[in-house]
């Protein structure tokens, strides 16, 4: 029986298919992926007006307004990604990016802080359902040397969204069947269900990459919630104007994805070829040892460079070592990261004790950015190391 990596040339198996028919697919749900983090970020700048208008004035409300969008993203996969694998991923992605299109367009009528907040919440648990989900055809379609460039293309959509706001058949066999039809459906649903929180319980790996992974979503959205404060009150930048600061998100982000996703797969035919053609999820890792570095000492265009690489590799690492399951290993890293952007900007205004003060009151932007650049280097070389 040929392996999953190396297929019998069968044209109906995804991986024999012409490069251009993987690339399609692939670049159109790259879209909907685009859309819905867009719109995480997508009220950063106009915060202070928001709060103006629906007459906000508690100091961690502001950031809730934009954080709120990514509680309901983490949720959101808990039973997506199930019903995805159940149902198939078409029928839910259009389904849930219907419903996050009827709540993101009424949030624009919300007329009371309230309105907003749940309106928000709503969005981003059905706006999560393109995220995530489809890492594991993106390991349907191409083979493990083949991979890196893939994941590159699909995660730089959710990453460069809030910067501008299987398939097997043999021919003329008719017997076939899938392990679920051995099943009730009750017990599909159970199993899938629960696979995650397995994974999430018995797993250091799905333990340790989302961790560090929220970690530094948890960094970005900190800069999305208080940098605007930085332009416009210290530099008095015009919000039309402070906005375009996101674009350094954006370049750091698409930099990335060319040097990263090139030294990523060298590194791993290397490695491959010095261990006489052994597959190691491993391999996918040593570029996150010099990406945490430099995410310890740059920001900005820098820091999301740096980001974006380490995710890159977390991404193809948990692919290659769950296969078939990777997306609810994924989903343990979407979820996660979701929790710690929402709750990064809230908790940086408590951390001090006094609710009203944020930390940037108190350390200034430099040495707020130096701490948690230690914390970064804290968490990121024992993640890699322990990989």
């Amino acid at each position: 029986m040929a392996s999953a990596e190396h297929p019998c040339q069968d044209p109906l198996n995804p991986k024999n298919w012409p490069r251009g028919r993987k690339w399609r697919p692939l670049t159109a749900v790259s879209g909907f992926v685009l859309m819905s983090p867009l719109s995480t970020t997508i009220v950063a700048p106009s915060l202070d007006v928001i709060a103006r208008e629906l007459n906000i004035t508690d100091t961690a409300q502001k950031p809730l307004v934009l954080s709120i969008f990514l509680l309901g993203f983490g949720i959101g996969p808990l039973f997506i990604s199930p019903l995805s694998e159940i149902f198939g991923r078409t029928r839910v992605l259009q389904l849930f990016n219907a419903m996050y299109l009827a709540f993101n367009t009424s949030c624009g009528f919300a007329q009371t802080k309230d309105q907003l907040i749940v309106l928000r919440f709503l969005s981003g648990l059905f706006g999560s359902a393109s995220v995530g989900r489809w890492y594991c055809t993106i390991g349907d379609m191409f083979n493990a040397s083949e991979r890196g460039k893939a994941i590159a293309v699909y995660s730089v959509a959710p990453l460069i969204g809030p910067t501008i706001g299987p398939i097997a058949e043999l021919e003329g066999v008719t017997n076939l069947y899938t392990e679920y039809k051995l099943s009730s459906k009750r017990e599909v649903i159970r199993i899938n269900m629960i696979r995650l929180l397995k994974l999430l319980v018995t797993h250091p790996v799905v333990q340790v990459l989302p961790l560090y992974q929220g970690h530094l979503y948890g960094n970005i959205y900190i800069t999305y919630a208080y940098f605007p404060t930085l332009w416009t009150v210290r530099y008095h930048q015009q919000v039309s104007i402070a906005s375009l600061n996101y674009l350094s998100l954006g370049i750091g982000t698409v930099f990335a994805a060319e040097i990263t996703t090139h030294m990523n797969d060298q590194i791993y035919k290397f490695l491959i070829a010095r261990d006489n053609d052994e597959d190691r999820p491993e391999f996918r890792a040593p570029i996150m040892v010099p990406a945490t570095v430099i995410l310890a000492i740059g920001l900005i265009l820098i820091f999301t460079a740096a980001a974006y690489a380490c995710t890159i590799s977390n991404n193809t690492f948990i692919i290659n070592t769950y296969g078939r399951y990777s997306a609810s290993g994924l989903t343990a890293i979407s979820i996660l990261k979701c929790f710690t952007g929402f709750a990064f900007p809230l908790f940086s205004s408590h951390l001090w004790g006094d609710y009203q003060q944020l930390v940037y009151d108190v350390l200034d932007y430099g040495w707020t950015n130096s701490m948690l650049g230690f914390i970064a280097l804290g968490i990121g070389l024992p993640a890699v190391l322990l990989l």
